[in-house]
């Protein structure tokens, strides 16, 4: 946000506020039960809300305190009176995106909903690695399956690599190895993939044969990672290292020339 920071605390009905549509982390059921079971009407807190037109309605938006809300709202007390905070200076979902961010317990706040505001935000990493996976033919979703992308935190990882290079190469494998599988992206291959090229983006890396070499792979992408799995289980470093060994590993075998040094 650019603007002057411009707050006002007001007291307010549960009734009169809106849970606001983007500027959100998902319900997660288990808080909202602990927040139900355990309310305490001495210790609501602040609830932080935003004020403009969203499809026209200029109602009060939270963007801090939705379960808090459906807590209250879940025991009758829409009526009930709570402070207020309202950021007069937030006037666009990507202002309400960034207080949101700001204001959230970032452990509290799980990688795709933080992803997602910051998509809304106009964090530039966030832009563009959604414009990549788009261009490969994906969908940036918290929900796995053929043709999702869940692995936002790998995603970002490999972007910042070389503001993203690495990212769309490694899709590319990917999918051309395998297809738009669950599988084929799953969030350490992609990380594997992707510290193989920004290790070997010199021309020692032939992509075509990479793709033809993961895909005879026994097992496909799973097995992959499962070799993977089994060389971390016996020696140090972390999964997307010994996924990036087995890759090159992989790309090496049968060739007399050409060969890319071990990871």
């Amino acid at each position: 946000m650019h603007n002057k920071p411009d707050t006002k605390m007001r007291r307010i009905k549960i009734s009169e506020l809106r849970i606001h549509p983007i500027a959100q982390r998902r319900i997660l059921q288990a808080t909202l039960t602990r927040i139900i079971n355990d309310l305490d009407l001495d210790a609501i807190g602040v609830i932080h809300v935003v004020q403009y037109p969203i499809d026209g309605d200029g109602a009060l938006w939270v963007v801090d305190g939705q379960h808090r809300v459906a807590a209250l709202k879940h025991h009758g007390l829409e009526d009930w009176v709570v402070d207020v905070q309202l950021h007069n200076e937030v006037k666009s979902n990507a202002d309400a995106s960034n207080l949101m961010l700001k204001l959230m317990d970032r452990a509290s706040l799980n990688a795709y909903d933080k992803f997602r505001n910051e998509l809304t935000a106009g964090n530039p990493v966030a832009v563009g690695t959604s414009a990549i996976v788009r261009a490969a033919g994906l969908k940036i979703h918290n929900q796995v399956r053929d043709g999702n992308v869940s692995a936002v935190s790998a995603l970002k990882r490999v972007y910042s690599l070389d503001d993203g290079d690495s990212l769309r190469i490694a899709l590319e494998v990917l999918t051309s190895a395998w297809g738009h599988t669950a599988a084929a992206v799953e969030g350490k291959l992609i990380e594997g993939v992707g510290a193989v090229y920004a290790k070997y983006n010199n021309g020692e890396l032939d992509r075509d044969i990479l793709v033809k070499k993961l895909a005879k792979f026994p097992g496909g992408p799973s097995n992959v990672l499962g070799t993977a799995k089994s060389l971390k289980g016996v020696q140090s470093g972390t999964l997307r290292r010994h996924v990036a060994a087995v890759v090159v590993s992989v790309y090496n075998k049968g060739r007399k020339t050409g060969k890319l040094k071990p990871i």
